[in-house]
């Protein structure tokens, strides 16, 4: 029999919720017609007109997320509702290292949004309220907005990042950083799977910490050679039984042996083989973006990570971000006039039939001028654009970042030609090499 207590809270019930049409109270299960109406439009409250992100306002690592989302998700409108995750999801081929994880980085930022027509069955709803959602059930919009890229542009924008979005060197190494450990541990994981050692769980943050002090001397592939001799070497001593008490500890068995195995290797002055990425291994989305595509670098399997630097809020820092006022920010397609085109690190090289001139940012120019010569022309000092450099290229302005990808995006979707003459490859290795130093 119910108990006065139960009794008590069935009132409590009544005066908190009631559906008009099937008398239930506080039920999470009711989808009666009038229910599911009453869902719907708490959704569209709690889903609808979020305001719009800024695009200058993104970090490097918002923009590489973002990307992946957009290309994983194979994006092809701003305008339209992206269907759910799970859609796409395909264990083989991952998009990130952690799916929630980086989906909750972009949602916690608005960068991208819960679209008001998902399904009700993505929300948990406790007293017609929404109190959670289903990250891989719900549908999303992107949120980003800017005024300096035509919106028939800005998908391309969003969806393919390039070279010129670098322009911190720190922001570039920490990812670059992240996204070799978690490759690692991704590695490290599909070993101890074959030989079916136990899963890694709470030991991760061992793993990256192990990671992270091995990079500092050595490529994520004598890492990966490491990887692969120790889990085999684990593997004979459980075989013989000599592992004591670390079958009960399986993971902190396999990070023993890859450190040892690394001090006696160091010690007798053995240098580590780089081994190959495995084949049979898809490399996520997100590294694929980020060293194919965004810093084309393809070998970023046999290259250490490069030092972090501490950041340092310095003379120097305000300085370039004072150079800035003077960037050209819209770009306007009569802007050019192209013969042909191609890309370098260091800006956009256009041939309008006379000249070759070379679109880039302020800082970028700055630090050319250092190293390159000047000719005698005099430049009026108001208005110094850098067109005394003894450089190929003729420079008659400084632009912004997104006035540079809105060109970049301009000349692909024209199909305009793209040509780089083998006697300008010289002088601009030489300038990218003098950049990179």
């Amino acid at each position: 029999m119910p108990s006065k207590e139960y009794f008590k809270r069935f009132d409590a019930q009544i005066n908190i919720f009631k559906c008009e049409k099937c008398d239930h109270f506080e039920s999470n299960e009711c989808m009666c017609e009038n229910c599911r109406k009453n869902y719907r439009l708490e959704i569209k409250k709690i889903c609808s007109n979020k305001e719009k992100i800024d695009l200058n306002t993104l970090v490097l690592e918002d923009r590489i997320l973002l990307a992946t989302f957009l290309q994983y998700c194979h994006v092809d409108s701003l305008h339209k509702d992206i269907g759910t995750f799970n859609e796409f999801y395909d264990d083989e081929f991952p998009a990130f290292f952690d799916e929630t994880k980086y989906l909750e980085k972009l949602a916690s930022k608005n960068i991208i949004t819960i679209s008001p027509n998902s399904d009700i069955d993505a929300f948990v709803m406790e007293e017609g309220l929404i109190s959670a959602y289903y990250i891989g059930k719900v549908k999303w919009n992107v949120n980003v907005s800017t005024e300096t890229i035509d919106t028939k542009y800005l998908l391309e924008f969003l969806k393919y990042p390039n070279y010129s979005l670098v322009t911190d060197s720190h922001d570039v190494n920490f990812m670059w950083r992240e996204i070799v450990i978690y490759e690692l541990i991704r590695l490290c994981k599909r070993e101890m799977e074959e030989f079916k050692f136990n899963k890694i769980n709470d030991e991760e943050d061992e793993l990256y910490d192990l990671f992270v002090r091995l990079s500092e001397w050595l490529s994520p592939a004598q890492i990966y050679s490491l990887i692969w001799f120790s889990v085999r070497r684990a593997d004979n001593q459980r075989t013989n039984n000599t592992w004591g008490n670390y079958k009960f500890h399986q993971v902190e068995f396999i990070i023993k042996n890859i450190e040892e195995t690394a001090i006696q290797r160091h010690q007798k002055g053995k240098i580590l083989n780089n081994y190959e990425y495995p084949y049979k291994t898809n490399k996520t989305l997100l590294t694929k973006i980020f060293f194919e595509q965004l810093l084309q670098k393809p070998d970023w399997f046999d290259t250490r990570i490069p030092s972090l630097e501490e950041r340092k809020i310095n003379k120097k820092i305000i300085f370039y971000e004072n150079l800035k006022h003077k960037e050209k920010v819209n770009f306007n397609e009569d802007d050019v006039n192209v013969g042909y085109y191609y890309l370098t690190k260091f800006g956009i090289v256009i041939y309008d039939g006379n000249v070759k001139k070379l679109f880039s940012n302020e800082e970028t120019l700055y630090k050319i001028s250092k190293f390159i010569d000047k000719t005698d022309d005099i430049v009026d000092k108001d208005d110094e654009f850098y067109s005394n450099l003894d450089i190929l290229f003729y420079i008659e302005g400084v632009y912004s970042l997104s006035y540079l990808m809105g060109m970049i995006i301009f000349l692909e979707q024209n199909n305009c030609c793209y040509y780089l003459p083998e006697e300008d490859e010289k002088e601009i290795l030489w300038i990218e090499e003098k950049l990179s130093m």
